[in-house]
């Protein structure tokens, strides 16, 4: 009995604030089934209170089309996020190791969890960092032993100051809050993940010779878009390499010219 905490409509509205999942029956207790919606798919479905706040389960049905996700699929909905992946997928639901290009932490999670907008546990953390009150001195002291040195002059653990990277001799400006629970270089964190994550460019040109696609520019990494050149139409565009490699991806001028072609014949 001990394993069922009451809650109140309240608190789980609380847990699910930065989640995909809400609420919308009354909580009864931790057993009873009530209605939950999803705020990606629009889907409402019945489950016990426990296995959304206490199992991690999310909206049923986008756990089913994740089921149909790969690596190149994870790493393509993750672009733009601080969040990339490390492990290799298995399904939405069997924990694999991601990484934060903020903090350069480390951890094990579930994909459906992340790409429902989980993002790094220890970024979390600055929550409570923010609540307390240093001193130059004490940042200072925190970061003597890493790459990270403070510029700025320390107001608060939520307001911005320059801070700057020994390695590279880039200069940002972060919340020492940030900064303290693990922030580094965003710089140094993006190269060291496209390096991480590279496709073999014999790969990609492979792939594009099956499509009659050309490369007609340089691969810096997976966050540089490639200038490729049709050989069907000659139409030059740019594209990311991830996804070049996947099965749809083609000329979008052919793409839209086939779309016009087929729309027409289904006219008669």
């Amino acid at each position: 009995m001990g394993s069922n905490k009451p809650f109140s409509n309240e608190v789980v509205d609380e847990r699910l604030k930065n989640s995909s999942v809400y609420r919308i029956g009354q909580y009864v207790n931790s057993n009873d089934k009530i209605e939950f919606g999803c705020k990606t798919c629009g889907n409402i479905w019945r489950t016990a209170p426990r296995v959304i706040l206490r199992n991690g389960a999310g909206c049923p049905n986008c756990s089913h089309k994740n089921s149909l996700l790969n690596n190149e699929i994870v790493d393509e909905k993750l672009m733009g996020r601080s969040v990339y992946r490390i492990g290799n997928y298995v399904t939405s639901l069997i924990k694999i190791e991601f990484g934060c290009n903020i903090c350069s932490n480390r951890w094990d999670a579930k994909p459906a969890n992340i790409l429902y907008g989980q993002g790094c546990p220890k970024c979390g953390k600055s929550n409570s960092i923010i609540k307390q009150r240093f001193t130059n001195k004490i940042v200072d002291d925190r970061l003597k032993e890493r790459t990270v040195y403070r510029i700025g002059e320390y107001q608060n653990n939520a307001s911005k100051i320059e801070f700057g990277c020994k390695v590279c001799g880039n200069i940002w400006k972060a919340t020492p809050a940030n900064v303290l629970i693990g922030q580094g270089c965003k710089k140094c964190a993006i190269k060291a993940n496209a390096n991480k994550k590279r496709i073999p460019i014999e790969t990609i040109d492979l792939k594009l010779k099956e499509k009659s696609i050309r490369r007609i520019g340089p691969y810096l990494n997976n966050s540089v878009k490639i200038k490729l050149k049709c050989d069907i139409c000659g139409n030059i565009w740019n594209a990311f390499p991830i996804a070049l490699i996947r099965k749809e991806h083609m000329c979008p001028s052919c793409s839209l010219k086939h779309k016009t072609e087929k729309a027409k014949l289904n006219k008669f």
